[in-house]
């Protein structure tokens, strides 16, 4: 299933990411990965594990893009382990919720 099927049937999508294995990124990898801020109804990122030379990485390939996108990105978070990340999602899951059901009030 492709992230465009996730965000049809169910509107959006959290994305968490395990980055403490991460080794050498081909060309390929880094063009699909910068892909994915442009699609729509991604709502938010959060990312664990990874030194701290990979954390750096990530941090200035999303300052980057935020610098060069015209729209906003989702909100993007590092947190130290996977419980921290999925407890952001939640928590940004809820902040969504709210909002969305203020805007239709």
């Amino acid at each position: 299933m492709t992230v465009a099927e996730w965000v049809g049937m169910h509107g959006r999508l959290f994305w968490i990411a395990d980055i403490s294995r991460i080794g050498p990124i081909c060309p390929e990898a880094r063009r699909a990965t910068a892909g994915i801020g442009k699609r729509t109804g991604i709502s938010g990122c959060a990312i664990f594990g990874g030194s701290f030379q990979q954390r750096l990485i990530t941090t200035l390939t999303v300052t980057a893009a935020k610098l060069l996108r015209t729209q906003e990105l989702a909100p993007i978070t590092y947190v130290p382990t996977e419980a921290d990340a999925r407890l952001w999602v939640s928590d940004l899951r809820n902040r969504l919720d709210l909002e969305l059901h203020r805007a239709s009030a």
